[in-house]
């Protein structure tokens, strides 16, 4: 579990920390100063981990690592869970259509976590659907430096 320490204060949780962070270091830019834009990007980090971070695990990495005995219900079950995933993203998908980053044109602390969870879908040895504007985002994702040096090592 992610935790810092900003002695003495101890603070975990993912998205909490990233909204500290930016909120300590990074106001007017990826902490928004317009409270409507913050509460977007707030949206977005809530999103990432009720409805794409909540079935990734289960739903797709699962049947990877925990796979059921039986064949034949692993592949039901894996292409279900692409499936599902896949349709939970066609949100953000239709949701980056005019939009160069998820709350507008600038990054925010809302393309931190779901950054690194795309990350990890687009990593997997599986089939998606052509998700353009998504794939766009990730692409511009991938540009940056910060993005190369922390999401994107490979796990050892």
């Amino acid at each position: 579990m992610p935790t810092i320490e900003d002695s003495p204060f101890v603070l975990w949780e993912s998205n909490t920390i990233v909204r500290y962070l930016t909120a300590k270091h990074s106001t007017g830019k990826l902490w928004p100063e317009d409270h409507k834009v913050r509460a977007e990007a707030d949206k977005w980090m809530d999103w990432q981990n009720s409805m794409f971070l909540a079935g990734l695990p289960a739903a797709v990495l699962e049947p990877l690592v925990r796979a059921p005995a039986d064949e034949a219900r692993r592949a039901t079950r894996w292409r279900e869970s692409r499936l599902k995933t896949a349709e939970i993203l066609g949100y953000l998908d239709t949701h980056l259509k005019n939009r160069m980053y998820i709350v507008g044109e600038h990054l925010t602390m809302g393309d931190i976590p779901m950054g690194c969870a795309v990350w990890r879908w687009m990593s997997l040895p599986v089939e998606r659907p052509v998700m353009a504007n998504l794939q766009r985002w990730f692409g511009t994702l991938r540009e940056r430096p910060a993005y190369q040096h922390t999401v994107m090592p490979p796990v050892s």
